[in-house]
């Protein structure tokens, strides 16, 4: 595990009530948690941004992923319809090369608009993710089965 995935964890860890931490910690391999105890051990304190970023990567990873291998065109038949945001934050939970096999699939003018929003785009709050999530898993799966 790399230095900074091991503060990462710390930090995640440390912003969790103590039971719930000793729990995942005891679940851990060996040599991870050592590392990741002994992190948690040094850090003196964490500013509240970098707990949130933390925070926030952990809660989107895995998002999406019943979309990952999806076909590109059924990606962009799926989102078409989607505003701009919306696109672009399904996009950037996306493997990199699988959404811009997507984003080419749609219209130039949509293409630039959703790039425009990946590129300056903010931290996204879990509960929204969540929501999104959900609702593109919705639509999904009412194609596959229709």
């Amino acid at each position: 595990m790399a230095a900074s995935d091991v503060r990462k964890a710390a930090v995640l860890l440390m912003s969790l009530p103590a039971a719930q931490a000793v729990q995942v910690i005891g679940n851990l391999p060996s040599c991870d948690r050592d590392a990741i105890v002994t992190a948690i051990a040094r850090v003196n304190q964490v500013a509240v941004d970098e707990q949130q970023s933390v925070c926030n990567e952990f809660a989107a990873a895995g998002r999406f992923d019943f979309l990952v291998g999806a076909d590109r065109r059924s990606l962009a038949a799926l989102l078409s319809d989607e505003r701009p945001q919306t696109i672009a934050v399904v996009a950037a939970q996306l493997p990199a090369a699988q959404a811009a096999e997507m984003l080419a699939e749609l219209p130039p003018e949509l293409q630039n608009d959703v790039v425009g929003r990946i590129a300056s785009r903010e931290p996204i709050s879990r509960i929204l993710l969540c929501d999104l999530e959900q609702g593109v898993r919705d639509k999904w799966d009412a194609r596959q089965a229709g």
